[in-house]
């Protein structure tokens, strides 16, 4: 099928009616507004047109609504994350000034220290400089009651 181009000339009338046919049916372009007139009145010749729509645009309060709602996913995923590191550090979760911590505890060979470690600072890399020099020499020092806690 041949696409021609030509030129036609419309009354302010006529602009009117064919801008609303567009707004009502959502339409994409005035020429999809005019091919959509055509194809109405001659039904019995277009039975396969087929009419692109302009898909329905959200409001301003909906984009907003569903941007929320993906950063309450994204930060729930973070702060299951890091729920499970201050599992492994036997960690307690608390809120200290609005903000997510874990309170746990650094051993070494006579001691253990409280730590308190806001959440967005969590890493897997404190969970093996948790026992110094190692969770197996800690243990050992503790059942041979050599340590201080």
């Amino acid at each position: 099928m041949e696409t021609i181009k030509k030129q036609l000339n419309f009354t302010d009338v006529m602009v009117d009616k064919i801008e609303e046919i567009q707004a009502k049916h959502g339409l994409l372009s005035f020429t999809a507004a005019i091919h959509y007139c055509v194809v109405q009145t001659h039904r019995g010749d277009f039975k396969d047109y087929v009419v692109t729509k302009q898909a329905a645009s959200k409001s301003e309060s909906e984009k907003m609504e569903e941007k929320e709602t993906a950063q309450d996913a994204r930060d729930q995923k973070e702060y299951d994350k890091k729920a499970v590191i201050c599992g492994a550090l036997a960690g307690e979760v608390k809120k200290k000034d609005g903000v997510n911590i874990c309170v746990y505890y650094d051993y070494n060979r006579t001691r253990r220290y409280e730590q308190e470690m806001p959440f967005k600072e969590l890493s897997e890399t404190l969970v093996s400089k948790q026992y110094l020099p190692s969770k197996e020499a800690i243990e050992k020092l503790q059942k041979a009651g050599k340590t201080k806690y």
